[in-house]
């Protein structure tokens, strides 16, 4: 469909440029054409809501955290699991829909709730230990909640391939 539009834009265009040509007037319309335009704006709309809802993470986590290096410990293994998400959901599916692009500010806000359970019970640790003794306290009491409850998550969205309408079963 978009290989249509934009040759009829070509073939518009071309017209115009003739002599007399400066009048055509031609009016896009119809099903098809909105479905096209609406997907055009959705995919704006997605693109501009990812790069908003990530500059807001990022600030309210530089507000609260105090500093780039436990926004980046926090952050990096995130967005890579995200971006990893998506992929996996490319492959095995074919496709992302548009529902799948609102799936990042969820995503994220999800994840960025496990990361900092742990990075804060890191922090308390390191106050009794060396960095490696924190580690390993933080994991072994927070690590299996936190999994846990990355766990119930999961079964949730797995729940939603049930799901008789497609774009929620996607989303699973």
């Amino acid at each position: 469909l978009a290989r249509l539009i934009s040759g009829t834009d070509a073939v518009v265009a071309a017209h115009r440029a003739m002599p007399g040509g400066e009048g055509i007037q031609v009016i896009k319309q119809g099903r098809y054409y909105v479905t096209y335009s609406d997907n055009l704006t959705l995919e704006k709309d997605l693109l501009r809501l990812t790069f908003v809802s990530v500059l807001l993470i990022l600030a309210v986590l530089f507000f609260f955290l105090r500093g780039i290096k436990p926004i980046l410990l926090i952050f990096i293994p995130l967005a890579s699991g995200v971006v990893l998400n998506f992929a996996l959901t490319y492959f095995v599916i074919g496709h992302l829909n548009m529902l799948s692009g609102f799936l990042t500010g969820i995503l994220l806000g999800l994840g960025l709730e496990m990361g900092i359970y742990v990075l804060s019970r890191y922090f308390e640790e390191k106050h009794r230990h060396v960095w490696l003794g924190a580690l390993r306290v933080c994991l072994k009491q927070t690590g299996g909640a936190a999994l846990l409850a990355a766990s119930t998550t999961a079964v949730a969205f797995y729940s939603l391939v049930f799901s008789g309408f497609r774009g929620f079963s996607e989303f699973g």
